[in-house]
């Protein structure tokens, strides 16, 4: 799929978007940035905890972080709201784990999307531009 001047990823003033990929699956983590790097983001990571999301997002703030939700030293839920508390990121929730208890945690952080996996390539990019459109 070739991405249209219309559907590239981008800030509002034109930069680039900056997109932090928290996702410890390796295969899973390289797909996701290889489809923001193909719609015009620039990708920060990937990293594969929670940890390295903290500490990355602190060392180049995201415009949006696309995060799992289990994770080997933790919790995306949880880490993605000290990244968008200390950072301003917008949240999009990448996980195969759709059981009742996960959709509510995800259902009360907010107005993050959450992109199921396996992921849509389409899915993704509709998920991240609606984070940066959406109030929050």
């Amino acid at each position: 799929m070739k991405a249209e001047p219309g559907d590239r990823l981008g800030r509002a003033d034109g930069r680039e978007l900056r997109v932090l990929v928290v996702e410890d699956e390796g295969l899973v983590a390289l797909d996701l940035a290889s489809i923001v790097e193909q719609f015009g983001g620039t990708v920060i990571g990937p990293v594969a905890s929670v940890s390295e999301a903290l500490r990355s997002a602190a060392q180049q703030p995201p415009d949006v972080a696309l995060m799992d939700i289990r994770l080997p030293d933790g919790d995306g839920i949880d880490a993605a709201h000290q990244i968008r508390e200390r950072h301003g990121a917008r949240i999009v929730f990448v996980t195969g784990n759709t059981d009742p208890e996960t959709l509510l945690r995800i259902g009360k952080f907010g107005r993050a999307p959450l992109v199921p996996k396996p992921i849509s390539i389409d899915g993704l990019k509709r998920a991240i531009q609606r984070a940066c459109r959406d109030p929050e």
